[in-house]
């Protein structure tokens, strides 16, 4: 990788992983879902490894992507895990909170709803 274009082999796990996110964000405008799960999914795991992308601000934003994705792929619970990811980095606006709470009733979990938002609240007093 020294005589390549990257500075570091991070550097270049980070561009694999904009590949990856680029592609499912094309794939996801196609309406060819399970690639772009796949895509996305690959984004995600480079982004997160601390050996290769270690990009975590990345890996939330392609959690995101994902999530979105996988509601239109119909499988909610993978989607609520993304969302909950998401959520850790404690984003701003109230579109993951909206996407959290649906996914939540979706999966017939609505009673959980108040409470689960209010764990979210605490734990980002700033949104």
């Amino acid at each position: 990788l020294s005589a390549g274009p990257f500075a570091s082999p991070t550097e270049y796990h980070r561009e694999v992983g904009t590949v990856h996110e680029h592609l499912g964000k094309a794939l996801a405008a196609r309406k060819k879902l399970p690639d772009a799960v796949a895509a996305f999914a690959d984004a995600a795991r480079t982004f997160a490894d601390p050996a290769r992308g270690n990009d975590p601000l990345a890996a939330a934003r392609v959690d995101w992507n994902l999530s979105g994705v996988l509601v239109a792929t119909g499988d909610h619970a993978a989607a609520l895990e993304r969302v909950d990811a998401f959520l850790k980095r404690k984003p701003g606006g109230a579109a993951p909170y909206e996407r959290y709470a649906d996914l939540l009733r979706t999966l017939g979990r609505g009673g959980e709803v108040a409470a689960a938002l209010a764990r979210q609240a605490a734990a980002n007093p700033g949104n």
